[in-house]
């Protein structure tokens, strides 16, 4: 099936510069990511905390079991946030679509309850999927770099950037995925089925399309989120003095109060514009012009 991409991209900014509260669920989402931000930084502070707890039974190791118990209850509570959000996001969009005037916050996070398992357990394949290919891809390098003696090593590392389309793959087929599940109400294999048929089927259209969301967008975020990171650059100047430096400390916190929730705010508008681009791609490859978008109740589902 042929599809405009310009007309693509720009309904989804139609849509996601119409109904700012798209905006909301992005903004949730970025917030809740920079939570563990300070959980990132026990490693870095473990040696040095250790040293001041001298004498009380508090080594290194105690501040790594905290980082990956932090880590992982972090992951346990932010995936069914994750998976409320991005399934009331996407209804958010189909709504859109349909020119609905208003779309409110919580109706569209209780809309999103009855899809609640199926989007978990197609993100969990997607994320599941990809980390034993990565794991596997690191076994056979280590092996190979075992066994030739770290000459092999030289000659995979060209391999490694099959990651990046491999990374667009994966991307493009999950968020497909998910549409698949709420705007035609499919089961978690009969999504995944679906997405790589359209992958397979349209393959241009999707790398166009995938660069100008996935890599173009990010690429605008890199830039917008350097001037948050700067002032964590000097953090380690004030731990290589034989005392933390406060003022730099006090610094980069109060950068961050003020940065952080700005950032937040324009990465609801990436997420929601990026869910957008997903969602009509989904729509106008799997129906005719002429054919009615999903009424609500088929949406609701």
């Amino acid at each position: 099936m042929n599809i405009d991409i310009g007309e693509v991209l720009t309904r989804a900014w139609q849509i996601s510069w119409k109904h700012k509260v798209l905006w909301v669920y992005g903004f949730v989402l970025t917030l809740a990511g920079f939570l563990i931000l300070p959980l990132a930084f026990v490693p870095i502070f473990a040696p040095v905390m250790s040293s001041r707890f001298e004498g009380r039974n508090m080594d290194e190791s105690i501040f790594l079991l905290i980082f990956f118990a932090g880590f992982f209850l972090f992951l346990v509570v932010m995936y069914p946030i994750s998976v409320l959000l991005n399934s009331a996001l996407t209804i958010g969009v189909l709504r859109g679509e349909r020119s609905e005037e208003k779309l409110s916050f919580m109706d569209l996070i209780r809309e999103s309850y009855p899809f609640f398992w199926r989007i978990l357990g197609t993100m969990l394949l997607f994320v599941g999927g990809m980390m034993i290919v990565y794991f596997a891809f690191a076994i056979v390098m280590t092996l190979v770099s075992v066994v030739t003696f770290g000459l092999g090593m030289m000659c995979m590392i060209p391999l490694s950037f099959l990651q990046y389309p491999l990374m667009l793959v994966w991307y493009v087929c999950m968020e497909q995925s998910m549409t698949a599940v709420i705007a035609d109400n499919m089961g978690v294999m009969d999504a995944i089925k679906q997405s790589w048929q359209l992958f397979r089927k349209n393959i241009l259209a999707f790398v166009l399309i995938g660069l100008v969301l996935y890599f173009g967008v990010s690429m605008i975020s890199g830039i917008v989120m350097m001037p948050i990171m700067v002032p964590f650059f000097f953090i380690p100047f004030a731990m290589e003095s034989a005392e933390f430096n406060k003022t730099i400390l006090l610094f980069a916190g109060l950068c961050a109060v003020v940065f952080i929730p700005i950032f937040a705010i324009f990465q609801g508008g990436v997420m929601a514009l990026m869910k957008s681009g997903w969602v009509i791609t989904y729509l106008r490859l799997t129906r005719s012009s002429s054919e009615p978008q999903p009424a609500l109740q088929e949406v609701a589902a």
